[in-house]
């Protein structure tokens, strides 16, 4: 498996598991070239545009060797593309990002028939129609010591790989492979879970107490402590779910419910970005059909308002120091039109040559450095932008 995104690759290598194949990935052409004259291999599958080569050549050497292949890409889309890699590459398939993750293995499936197939889960449903965004109102703390008490003694799975401020990396990764599934991220005895449906993020939990409904809405001022001490005996003993009982009690609409459910997972979510360090695993299910409330939230917008929120200023200044320069990127994660900018940012983005600076961009946008850097950083994190 060859493709530069490793988080997409680390995701798709568990697909691959899952199906009882062993995945070899790489994120390169030459080594991937040199896998295919070294070992011996049943199928591909091929990103077209890699850092150091075209997979076009990938896949010839593919050819040679006997190896079936499939090509995905986020650059050269439509038919005739399409068309000619199967035509003129000997490509078995030709997969746009994004992509179903289910037909890719589908496709990779058909070429070796003689693999074991594993369970299919049921297919999730097509996620409804999305109302506006919540606005989260709150500050989020990223300072959380410790779990509560209470939290879950199960054993820990081996982690998938390192938080590493990858985070966006990771929500794109479900976005590209259009897959429903949890990314669990654990940082000492902190563990959270974001729950995805057909890419997009949908709910979370955390182990956190603070984290809770009831704390939430204390935190925000929506609720009184002696109000959520009532609630938590009623929750206590009858295991019901906080917001359930709120409404009951009259301190809550179910409107009211809706909204602040909607505000407190996106707190847990976003508080993830404020981690610069931690461990990541994947775990794919069916969806969560349990919460009757779930986010209505692209993850580009998730990624551009947690790194101009969550990111400090020193971070900022690491990731993209004032004399970087960017490009429009060759290969965009999301469609320009789903991508929430302000008008300023419009503005800035169409002053992203590959020439000016961090910091001749920040002059040129009228913004204050620290600003205007946060929203650069967050388009390059969106994959907006790519390093020149």
């Amino acid at each position: 498996m060859v493709d530069d995104n490793q988080e997409l690759l680390t995701l798709l290598g568990r697909l691959v598991s899952g199906e009882g194949w062993e995945p070899l990935l790489v994120n390169r052409g030459k080594p991937a070239i040199e896998a295919i004259a070294g070992q011996r291999l049943d199928a591909a599958i091929v990103d077209v545009l890699l850092p150091d080569m075209m997979g076009y050549e990938v896949g010839a050497c593919c050819k040679n060797a006997g190896v079936p292949f499939v090509f995905v890409t986020g650059v050269f889309k439509g038919p005739r593309a399409a068309q000619e890699a199967k035509a003129q590459h000997g490509a078995a398939g030709y997969f746009e990002k994004p992509f179903d993750a289910k037909a890719l293995m589908a496709a990779i499936r058909a070429l070796l028939p003689a693999a074991p197939a594993a369970a299919t889960p049921a297919p999730a449903p097509a996620p409804a129609d999305a109302p506006d965004d919540f606005d989260v109102e709150v500050a989020v703390d990223d300072e959380e010591a410790e779990a509560p008490a209470d939290a879950e003694p199960a054993p820990t799975p081996p982690p998938e790989g390192a938080l590493r401020d990858n985070l966006p990396d990771l929500l794109a990764a479900f976005y590209l492979a259009q897959q429903t599934g949890e990314l669990t991220v654990q940082r000492g005895p902190v563990r959270k879970t974001v729950f995805f449906e057909q890419g997009l993020p949908r709910f979370a939990i955390s182990n956190l107490r603070s984290d809770r409904l009831g704390p939430f809405l204390v935190r925000v001022g929506k609720l009184t402590e002696e109000q959520l001490g009532e609630a938590v005996a009623i929750v206590d003993a009858t295991r019901r779910r906080m917001g359930e009982v709120l409404v009951e009690l009259g301190h809550l609409d179910p409107d009211e419910k809706a909204y602040y459910v909607g505000q407190q997972v996106k707190a847990i979510i976003y508080t993830l970005f404020g981690w610069e360090e931690g461990a990541y695993r994947f775990h794919f299910t069916a969806a969560r059909e349990s919460e009757e409330i779930k986010l209505a939230i692209h993850p580009a917008s998730l990624i551009l308002r947690g790194v101009k929120r969550l990111y400090r200023r020193e971070r900022l200044q690491r990731l993209l120091p004032d004399a970087e320069r960017l490009a429009p990127s060759l290969a965009p994660v999301f469609p320009p039109g789903e991508v929430p900018l302000a008008s300023w940012e419009k503005q800035l983005l169409t002053r992203v040559d590959g020439v000016r600076t961090v910091s001749e961009l920040a002059r040129e946008s009228g913004k204050a450095l620290d600003e205007a850097r946060g929203s650069l950083y967050g388009m390059l994190a969106a994959r907006i932008l790519q390093r020149a």
